[in-house]
């Protein structure tokens, strides 16, 4: 099983919904938010960096005058510690005002890469199920 987190604005590049560190980055990069908050995203990335390796493949752009590629990144479900930090980021977010969707899928499409936290796959086909906001 497989889990993304994603933000309703699309990436005008890729065509595809943002994803969570996309949209983190957007408001560490905006002016809206607070020293505090400033750093608390900065320890959260810290926490990311040392923990979850950064994928050395995105697949093949779309098109050739373009370098965007079309992996889209899944977390394993299995992947506890580093999902947890991902809920963390979720509800800071959603606290800002952005609402994040969480995606599950049992199939991603044609995986790019691969470690034990995550994948990054092209996707064949919408195969995924929105989960239900408690």
């Amino acid at each position: 099983m497989f889990i993304r987190f994603i933000g309703k604005e699309v990436d005008p590049l890729s065509n595809v919904e943002k994803g969570i560190f996309t949209l983190a980055y957007d408001l560490k990069n905006g002016d809206l938010l607070r020293k505090d908050e400033v750093i608390f995203l900065d320890e959260l990335f810290a926490w990311f960096k040392q923990h979850l390796p950064i994928p050395t493949a995105f697949g093949s752009p779309i098109d050739a005058n373009d370098n965007t590629s079309r992996g889209i990144c899944w977390f394993r479900s299995s992947s506890n510690g580093v999902l947890a930090k991902v809920w963390e980021l979720k509800f800071f977010i959603e606290d800002q005002g952005i609402l994040i969707d969480v995606l599950k899928a049992e199939s991603v499409g044609y995986w790019l890469y691969s470690d034990e936290y995550q994948v990054v796959a092209e996707p064949r086909r919408p195969s995924y199920k929105k989960l239900k906001r408690h």
